[in-house]
């Protein structure tokens, strides 16, 4: 996934099946998030007190975006597994993007969940 400086976040998504999507089987090759702060972004608003936070989830809450195919599930499952560890608050409900962009931002590293040898890492 090639990124630009225009980027605040990227997620990308990758399925796999061998012709069957199997009852039980984990289809969800790969999931990779990138995030920056939006607070440039904010800046050129020039709107006091607007920050890159509030725009982010502005955008969100306007877009609504979704993912093709249930491409969402993969993510949700990592936000839920993030949320039991206590890694990323229960409250206030968030959009699971909105959650992925905040947990993503405050680290050097991207998200990069592959599976390998039948085990997600």
């Amino acid at each position: 996934m090639e990124l630009t400086s225009k980027h605040v976040f990227a997620i990308k998504i990758k399925a796999i099946s061998n012709g069957s999507w199997g009852t039980g089987d984990d289809v969800w090759e790969s999931m990779i998030v990138h995030a920056k702060s939006a607070d440039y972004m904010a800046d050129k608003l020039e709107i006091p007190g607007f920050t890159g936070d509030l725009l982010f989830k502005y955008v969100l809450a306007y877009l609504e975006p979704t993912l093709q195919s249930n491409g969402e599930t993969p993510l949700k499952h990592k936000i839920d597994e993030l949320k039991a560890q206590g890694s990323i608050p229960i409250k206030p409900q968030k959009n699971n993007w909105y959650d992925a962009w905040e947990y993503t931002i405050g680290r050097e590293e991207k998200w990069n969940k592959k599976k390998k040898r039948g085990k997600n890492f």
